[in-house]
């Protein structure tokens, strides 16, 4: 199920082998494969999973 956030949160994909987080929307995203997927339900808790923000995402800058 998916988690509920709260205003201003935004859900980010990161793989289990990166360093860098992405936008749903992003294209970096797509080619995360499946099994190496991560979903974070707030920026915050992707960066405080140690993940930084793509520099190739649009909407991430």
């Amino acid at each position: 199920d998916p988690v509920p956030t709260t205003a201003g949160e935004t859900t980010v994909i990161a793989s289990k082998n990166g360093t860098k987080y992405h936008l749903p929307s992003c294209p970096g995203a797509s080619q995360i494969k499946e099994a190496n997927r991560l979903e974070f339900a707030s920026i915050a808790q992707a960066r405080a999973a140690g993940y930084e923000p793509a520099k190739n995402c649009p909407g991430l800058q």
